[in-house]
Order: structure tokens, then C-alpha cells, then sequence
């Protein structure tokens, strides 16, 4: 039967893409409109096309945008009425990750040999994590795997959107400060041994801050290449270590007391561990696990160990708020608002309010730092080639006494 490729809109006017088997255009029409989406754009995926978008895959890696466009298809897919394996085929046509590729297409053996979409997804570790392993053996478990795919969905987006404010927040700044070693670097192996043959050639008596500047250049043009792969040396042996699980621990407690960033990085893992556990419960996934599964994403493994010992705790027959509260990593006001959720037996809505909650003190501090490091960085620049003009120049306005 034919495929066609759409972009529509739904019922609240957001635009919508997706594909669309059916027997003919008109028929593909009709299906998207009984569920109330207004077609804008409607395009057969024959083999032709199928064959040019295999030729314009890029990239081998899978990238968070890959994973994200095969689930939500697959969701829209299934919640169509097209068959698992067949839902499969048509997505494998269009990704665009030959790693991911690869990797449906084992799926699409294993499926066809009787394996569920758990087991063979399971196969596949670093493609697809536990998170989604355990959400679609509750989708298929109760029956609604379309639901639980599309929550898994919303879940990878709002994860996706976290990761890009957290990086966004750093990058700036690193940016800003690499700019500014660069033309440091500049000023002292290229501009400033100009101006010191310059002051020999007339013999200058030189300023402390001049000859200190000039020392400074001179040693940076004869020990730079062993510096610079020193430098290099040792960055390849700490990564090696902060990959290490000493290292990792180092590295993860570090950043939780780092001045400044500090709250910042402990809401950006409040807003993903709650986001998570509110996704588990609401599909289905029993607590204990859930707590499991998010200790293990947590991104950190103080967060880690903490969310195991919570984990113990609920075992032991204590409730989510009481286990958290024994613990000062877990704020109040998340321990609070998941205390109401048990009392009022909404707790995957209260954790979506905490997981809202963070993730907006997350964009406040964005905005906030984003106002208050460029000017300091700025300023810092500023003073530090101030100093080496000053030092440059304070010569050159007493060489008219010295041709005299």
C-alpha cells in the first residue's frame, strides 16, 4: 500500500508531520482528516524518493533529534492502525542515521521472528536506553503502546530542551574566555616581538611592566609547542581519569560545589530526574523500578546513590516524600509537592509541577548569568590587552628623548 509523507495542523493550530499509509491520496486525506488535522502538504514516499532520502543520510552517529523523529513517527504510526513492523519500515526509509538504520533493521529481523519491540529494542543499549526500554514493556504489557510512545516522546523533547539550556548556559561563557586567550596569544607571540626588536634598536630604557610583558613573549616563542602538547598530554590523561568511575565521582561532586553554579546544576537534575519519574509512573512502571531506572539518568552519581538509598526506603515501606526528606540533596519544596501527590493520589502530576518548577529557576539563571558574565568577562578582556597596549606603549612615548 502507499505511503505518503503530510504536514498538517491539529486542532490547536500546532503543525504536524508525520507519514501516512493509504490507498490513494483522497484516502490519505480523509484519514487525517478523522482526526482532526487540516492537511497542508501531502507527498507520496515512493521507492524513487525512498531511495534519495537513503542517499542524503549524513551522519552515522544517532543524534537525539534522530531518536526523537523515530518514536514520535512510530507513535503517530501505531496510533493509525498500521502494523508494528510495517510502522517500522516505512521510518527506517526515512531516518536519517545509518547507526539507527542499521539498527531497525535488526529490529525488523527480530520482530518478524516473534520477538516484541521490547526485547528487540533491548538488544541495542546504546541506541535505546533503559528509560524506553522499561516504558514500552509497560505499553505493551497494558495495551497502550501508542500513549506510551508519544509520552516517551514528549519526555525525550522536554529532555532535549533541558540538555540545550544547560549547555547554552556554559557555552557562552567558554566561548567569550576562549576568544580572549586567542588574542592574548596573538598580542604576545606575533605583535609584541615586533615592537621588542624596536626597543633594541634604540636602546630603550624599558618600564617593570614592559620588560615584565616582554619576558612574558619570549618565553611563551621558545617553550609554546612543549607547553601546548603538555597541555594536551594532560588533558588526554584527566579525561581519561573523569571517565573512570573515581573520576566521575570526583568530577560529580565537584560541580555540586562549584560557587554560582552550584543551584544550578542541582536544579538542572531535580528537573531531569523529575521529568523522568513522572514520565515511569504515568506509563505504568511500578515505583521501585521507576526510582531504579531514574538513578541510573540521573547524570550524576551523588544523585545516583542518593536515589538508590531512596529506593531502599520505599522498599522498606516508607513513602517517596518520606524517603526523599531523609535526604538534603532533595529540596523541601520538591519533597513537599510530592507529599500532596501521594496524598492526593496525583503524584505523576505533581512531579510534572516540580519537574516545570526547575526547569523555569533553570531559564531564570540562564538569563541571569547570561547578563552578568559577558559584562565581567568583557571587562576582564578589557583590562588584561589594556595592560599589554599600556605596556607596549609607555616606550614608544619616551623614544623622542632617546633619538635626542
Amino acid at each position: 500500500m502507499p505511503v505518503y509523507g503530510y504536514q498538517a495542523r491539529d486542532a490547536q493550530g500546532k503543525v504536524v508531520a508525520g507519514v501516512q499509509e493509504a490507498a490513494s491520496e483522497s484516502s490519505a486525506v480523509r484519514i487525517l482528516q478523522s482526526r482532526d488535522l487540516i492537511v497542508t502538504r501531502l507527498t507520496p514516499l515512493s521507492s524513487d524518493s525512498q531511495r534519495k532520502t537513503k542517499a542524503k543520510r549524513k551522519h552515522r552517529k544517532v543524534k537525539s533529534e534522530d531518536l526523537l523523529f523515530f518514536i514520535r513517527q512510530e507513535a503517530t504510526l501505531l496510533d493509525a492502525g498500521i502494523p508494528l513492523l510495517r510502522s517500522i519500515e516505512i521510518i527506517a526509509n526515512q531516518v536519517n542515521s545509518l547507526r539507527l538504520l542499521e539498527a531497525l533493521e535488526k529490529v525488523k529481523h527480530d520482530i518478524r521472528s516473534g520477538t516484541s519491540l521490547r526485547d528487540s529494542l533491548s538488544r541495542h543499549p546504546k541506541i535505546f536506553p533503559p528509560l524506553w526500554i522499561h516504558l514500552i514493556e509497560a505499553g505493551e504489557t497494558s495495551g497502550n503502546l501508542p500513549l506510551v510512545l508519544d509520552q516517551l516522546a514528549t519526555n525525550l523533547e522536554a529532555n532535549m530542551n533541558l540538555r540545550k539550556k544547560l549547555v547554552s548556559a556554559m557555552v557562552y561563557p567558554a566561548v567569550l574566555i576562549a576568544i580572549a586567550i586567542g588574542a592574548v596569544l596573538v598580542f604576545l607571540l606575533k605583535i609584541i616581538p615586533i615592537f621588542s626588536k624596536l626597543f633594541k634598536m634604540f636602546n630603550a630604557k624599558l618600564p617593570a611592566i614592559t620588560v615584565v610583558v616582554i619576558g612574558i613573549s619570549d618565553f611563551l616563542r621558545v617553550y609554546f609547542l612543549p607547553i601546548f602538547g603538555a597541555l594536551l598530554v594532560a588533558g588526554f590523561f584527566a579525561k581519561r581519569y573523569l571517565d573512570s568511575p573515581a573520576g566521575r565521582a570526583f568530577r560529580d561532586r565537584t560541580v555540586l560545589r562549584i560557587p554560582l553554579f552550584e543551584s544550578f546544576v542541582r536544579d538542572g537534575i531535580l528537573a531531569r530526574v523529575s521529568i523522568n519519574l513522572a514520565t515511569l509512573i504515568k506509563s505504568g512502571v511500578n515505583l521501585l523500578k521507576s526510582i531504579e531506572i531514574v538513578s541510573q539518568i540521573s547524570g550524576n552519581t551523588v544523585y545516583q546513590a542518593a536515589l538508590l538509598n531512596v529506593s531502599h526506603d520505599v522498599q522498606q515501606g516508607k513513602s517517596l516524600s518520606g524517603a526523599l526528606a531523609q535526604n538534603s540533596l532533595f529540596p523541601p519544596m520538591m519533597v513537599d509537592m510530592i507529599m500532596i501527590g501521594e496524598e492526593s493520589g496525583r503524584l505523576p502530576d505533581m512531579m510534572s509541577r516540580v519537574a516545570k518548577y526547575y526547569e523555569d529557576r533553570v531559564d531564570t539563571f540562564i538569563g541571569r548569568i547570561s547578563t552578568l558574565i559577558e559584562p565581567v568577562i568583557l571587562v576582564f578582556i578589557g583590562a588584561l590587552v589594556g595592560f599589554l597596549v599600556v605596556a607596549i606603549f609607555l616606550p614608544i612615548f619616551s623614544l623622542s628623548t632617546v633619538v635626542k
